[in-house]
């Protein structure tokens, strides 16, 4: 993994093998695979024939709430019919 990875990330986890990270983006941290996390690797290696084992894996993800968002509602106006 290059610097950067994960930068802007606000969902999901990217799953890589521990030590394999060069840098990583501000709003993420590193965390051990959860129960799923490793049932998703285990099953993926499983059906492309990976000799692999998820607890040799870390996941990134974002940091708890880093992302702030804001929504809003655009004021739309009526506009003048052009003649064609």
């Amino acid at each position: 993994m290059g610097e950067g990875t994960g930068e802007s990330m606000y969902g999901g986890v990217i799953c890589y093998r521990k030590g394999a990270a060069a840098g990583t983006g501000s709003n993420v941290r590193s965390r051990p695979p959860e129960a799923a996390d490793a049932e998703a690797l285990a099953a993926l290696f499983a059906e492309f024939s990976i000799q692999a084992d998820p607890s040799e894996f870390e996941c990134l993800a974002p940091k708890p709430g880093k992302q702030k968002f804001h929504l809003f509602k655009p004021k739309l106006e009526p506009r003048e019919k052009v003649a064609a």
